[in-house]
């Protein structure tokens, strides 16, 4: 085989086959077939020569090969250790593919100098804790493009007041600019998915408003914990429904009714 073409299904199924791979469904993984879709997502991410990305969970190298030949280099982790033995085979002799083997979030990424952009087909099941990791190497990522369950997109974007929206969606917004790029069908994927994914562009923000945002966080899960209740119904120790109004905000409001301005000013009231 001269050519490794990751989104030629044909060719994926031959390798499959000849490595004797079986698909893990606990591992979420569909794997991008599409090659339009391929190039979308490396030129929103706008990958130039010389760039240094991060690939979270690589799979069948759809997008590894299409980034190696824009001329960046790659940090592919990998769980999977039948696949992390397929993209060696194919890939490791090229000087700008590293493979990392291992559990994303276990990783310690501290040897990867800014700026890095993240560029990733996220395993549906570990989608908030691995958008949370990004969080803790604002100073090291410049980007992530990431594809993620329409679901769980709806959840990140959602502005209030929207029933979608939930402590992770201030979460995100506290630390990034966030934008959906496009929507991705099931047949893009082999096997397909049963719903829809979202490119979102997730661009770290420069300056955060609180030294240790942790206490704020725990604030805003807290408020959430019965979000169809008044928060002032919720939080019953705090003066909830005083402050709100103090602010100009609905004192009789219910969490996913604040914006992330909305909660920072309650919060910093309050403490």
């Amino acid at each position: 085989m001269n050519k490794f073409q990751p989104t030629k299904i044909s060719e994926i199924k031959k390798i499959w086959e000849e490595e004797s791979f079986a698909l893990k469904k606990a591992l979420s993984q569909n794997f991008l077939i599409d090659n339009n879709v391929v190039k979308k997502i490396i030129d929103h991410a706008e990958v130039q020569p010389g760039d240094t990305i991060l690939e979270i969970g690589p799979g069948s190298g759809a997008l590894t090969v299409e980034i190696l030949q824009r001329g960046a280099t790659v940090y592919a982790v990998e769980y999977d250790k039948d696949v992390s033995h397929i993209l060696k085979k194919y890939l490791s002799s090229n000087p700008n593919f590293h493979l990392i083997e291992g559990d994303i979030l276990k990783q310690d990424l501290s040897f990867l100098k800014a700026p890095v952009k993240i560029i990733s087909n996220l395993p549906y099941h570990i989608t908030s804790p691995i958008i949370a990791m990004i969080a803790d190497y604002l100073d090291t990522f410049t980007s992530a493009t990431l594809m993620v369950q329409k679901e769980m997109a709806d959840r990140i974007l959602a502005e209030a007041p929207s029933n979608n929206r939930s402590s992770f969606s201030i979460f995100t917004s506290y630390y990034f600019e966030k934008k959906a790029l496009f929507l991705v069908k099931p047949g893009s994927f082999t096997p397909k998915p049963k719903v829809d994914s979202i490119i979102l562009s997730l661009i770290p923000k420069k300056e955060l408003p609180l030294a240790d945002p942790n206490p704020f966080f725990d604030f805003v899960r807290k408020a959430f914990s019965q979000k169809r209740k008044m928060i002032s119904s919720t939080i019953k120790d705090q003066p909830i429904a005083q402050t709100l109004k103090k602010n100009g905000s609905n004192p009789k409001a219910r969490p996913e009714e604040l914006s992330l301005e909305q909660f920072l000013a309650l919060y910093k009231a309050l403490t």
